[in-house]
């Protein structure tokens, strides 16, 4: 999973959703995480907003 090239601009915000056990860390609205988690976090409507970007997602 490759990092966003303009992240250390903005400080790193861990989020760990200790029921689940993912680790999402946040630099400033974006997000990067795995595919998996980030399809679990939708459908369970758990996603907080933090979506401006995701990395990873090879289409």
């Amino acid at each position: 999973m490759s990092k966003l090239p303009y992240t250390k601009k903005y400080p790193e915000r861990k989020i760990v959703l200790e029921e689940d056990g993912w680790e999402i860390k946040v630099y400033d609205k974006y997000v990067m995480m795995d595919r998996k988690g980030f399809e679990e976090l939708l459908r369970r409507g758990r996603f907080y907003g933090l979506y401006s970007r995701v990395t990873g997602l090879d289409n």
